[in-house]
């Protein structure tokens, strides 16, 4: 009895990369989005700002975040997300304008600190401490 190993190839799936023949950045130099070592603040800083513009101006920016959401990417900028921004979470999502909140009332009021509770760096009087 001969036992004999078919391989049946599948038909390539390329509807999760499709979106990246149609984006902005496709001809661009790939070091423009990923920092170089011995980057100053300010140089990345220049650099973020520069790219993020092409981002939010690409037709295929949800899908580069989304991409780089999902396989938790930790290096470059993707669909306008900085690796800080991925990494805290506190990406935008994409074609939000700056400056709008989407923090809800109820969620801004629980971050309140308590008026009990003393703020950091005052001192007690002698006279409120409990002995």
């Amino acid at each position: 009895m001969s036992a004999s190993l078919t391989a049946h190839p599948y038909a390539p799936s390329t509807e999760m990369w499709d979106w990246q023949l149609h984006a902005r950045c496709r001809n661009m130099d790939t070091d423009l989005f990923f920092s170089p070592e011995g980057e100053t603040r300010q140089a990345r800083r220049y650099r973020e700002e520069f790219v993020t513009q092409i981002c939010h101006s690409c037709p295929v920016v949800t899908e580069c975040h989304t991409y780089a959401q999902t396989v938790r990417e930790p290096y470059g900028i993707w669909g306008g997300a900085t690796e800080a921004d991925r990494r805290f979470s506190t990406a935008r999502t994409p074609r939000q304008q700056p400056g709008t909140s989407t923090a809800t009332g109820s969620a801004a009021r629980r971050l309140t600190v308590s008026s009990r509770h003393p703020r950091p760096g005052r001192q007690e009087r002698s006279g409120d401490a409990a002995d």
